[in-house]
């Protein structure tokens, strides 16, 4: 096999590596980002009644930036008796690119 054939076989080869490599890391950071949204909002319907629990989901929402944890970012903020929790959902929100927000929650 001349040299040139070689380093093609072994490119060929070794970008089948890297595909495989970068499919099972966006696997993982996709299971990743579910587990973190399946952990925290139920979290919330377990807290009402501790606005210091609501808080604790709240900022961790903000700080994992899911943009499937949007509307339910808008809708505390909007709808919590809470001024303080309200407060955090909105500084929550201010972590996302705006365009991400629109798009989430525009009327669809």
């Amino acid at each position: 096999m001349s040299r040139d054939a070689f380093l093609s076989e072994a490119l060929y080869e070794a970008g089948k590596v890297l595909v495989q490599l970068l499919i099972l890391s966006l696997i993982s950071v996709v299971q990743i980002v579910s587990d973190v949204e399946n952990a925290l909002t139920p979290k919330l319907s377990a807290c009402k009644s501790s606005v210091e629990c609501q808080l604790a989901v709240v900022r961790s929402l903000g700080n994992a930036r899911l943009p499937q944890t949007i509307n339910t970012l808008v809708e505390l903020a909007v709808s919590s008796s809470q001024a303080v929790v309200s407060e955090a959902a909105l500084n929550a929100l201010t972590r996302f690119d705006t365009q991400v927000v629109r798009d989430s929650t525009q009327v669809k």
